[in-house]
C-alpha cells in the first residue's frame, strides 16, 4: 500500500548495474534485424548530437568503426581507463593529482570565451604548479577522453561545456594510483 510518509525528499538512486542487465536483456531479445536498426538509430543520433565537432571526428576516422573510438569517451557517463595513464613519462601519481585538483578548481573559477584564453589559462597554470605544460595538457587530455589520443580539447570543452569538463577533472582524481 502506498504511504506519503514513506515517499523520501531525497534523489533517487539507480541501480546501473541492474539497468545495464535489464537493458541487455532488452537488447537480446531483438532480432537481428532489429538490433541492426536499433544500432543505425543510435550512431545517427549520436552523430547528430555531436554535429558541432563531428569535423574533428571525421578527420581522425579512416575507417568507418573508429567513430566509437572517438566519441564513446565523450558519450559515456564514466571514466573507463586505467589510472597509470594520468601520469606523465617525467611525473608522478602526486603530480597528477596536483594538476587535477588545481585545474578542476581554476576552471570552475574561470569563464572562457575562446580557445586562446582557454590555452592561456593552462600555460600560466601550468607555470604556476611548475609543471611543463605539455604534461599538463596530457593529463587533462587523459582525465577527459581516457587516451593519450584526444580531439582537440578547446572545440570539445566548448562543445559539453565547463561543468562537463570539471566533473571529468575531479572524477579521474579517484583514479590516480596513489603513490
Amino acid at each position: 500500500l502506498f504511504r506519503l510518509d514513506d515517499v523520501k525528499a531525497t534523489g533517487p538512486v539507480f541501480d546501473m548495474v541492474k539497468l545495464d542487465d535489464m537493458n541487455a536483456s532488452y537488447l537480446r531479445a531483438l532480432s537481428h534485424e532489429q538490433y541492426a536498426d536499433f544500432l543505425a538509430d543510435h550512431i545517427k543520433a549520436a552523430a547528430q548530437y555531436l554535429s558541432p565537432i563531428l569535423d574533428h571526428v571525421q578527420k581522425r576516422t579512416p575507417r568507418p568503426l573508429d567513430f566509437a573510438r572517438w566519441t564513446e569517451p565523450l558519450l559515456s557517463h564514466s571514466l573507463h581507463f586505467k589510472g597509470e595513464l594520468l601520469i606523465p613519462k617525467q611525473g608522478t601519481a602526486e603530480m597528477a593529482k596536483r594538476v587535477l585538483q588545481h585545474f578542476a578548481k581554476a576552471f570552475e573559477d574561470v569563464e572562457f570565451k575562446s580557445a586562446q584564453d582557454f590555452d592561456t589559462l593552462i600555460r600560466e597554470q601550468s607555470a604556476v604548479l611548475d609543471v611543463k605544460t605539455k604534461e599538463v595538457f596530457m593529463v587533462l587530455r587523459v582525465a577527459l577522453f581516457g587516451s593519450l589520443e584526444s580531439l582537440p580539447l578547446w572545440e570539445v570543452v566548448e562543445f559539453f561545456g565547463k561543468d562537463w569538463m570539471v566533473t571529468r577533472l575531479k572524477a579521474a582524481l579517484a583514479l590516480v594510483p596513489r603513490a
